[in-house]
């Protein structure tokens, strides 16, 4: 519910595209079985879709070579352990060579799909929290 909120609020085409990779993902993942495996294509909406949030945020100028220390010092300042940061980092890493079709060598299994999965999961529920105390600060202030 919490996410659904900042989902219905997500007003500009920026703030919108996150949610298409996300549901773009969460469909294959459905689809995904032993005969067609998606892994690749899973952990790659996922990562786009992170990107996405970053940039229609703010918390990320869109450059890619800052991406990763980004999307490092956004979990960190969040404080989550160093190892949920460094499991971040390496995913980030599985996922941008993935991204530019270099991780044909590297196989992407589901588990991998499923840790990106719950980066953007950490990082969509924290916006969605930040924008209902906005929300709720701007009710308050204006009563």
């Amino acid at each position: 519910s919490v996410i659904l909120s900042l989902l219905m609020h997500a007003n500009s085409d920026p703030q919108q595209e996150p949610y298409r990779h996300y549901f773009r993902a969460l469909s294959l993942l459905a689809k995904n079985d032993i005969f067609v495996e998606f892994g690749l294509n899973i952990i790659v909406e996922f990562y786009e879709s992170l990107r996405a949030g970053l940039a229609a945020y703010g918390e990320w100028d869109g450059a890619p070579e800052t991406f990763d220390a980004a999307a490092g010092k956004v979990f960190e300042e969040l404080k989550y352990p160093s190892d949920f940061v460094n499991e971040l980092k390496k995913m980030l890493q599985l996922a941008g060579e993935a991204n530019t079709k270099k991780a044909s060598a590297v196989p992407i299994s589901l588990d991998d799909a499923i840790k990106m999965k719950t980066f953007c999961d950490a990082y969509f529920i924290v916006r969605a929290r930040r924008y209902l105390q906005e929300v709720a600060t701007k009710r308050s202030i204006s009563r």
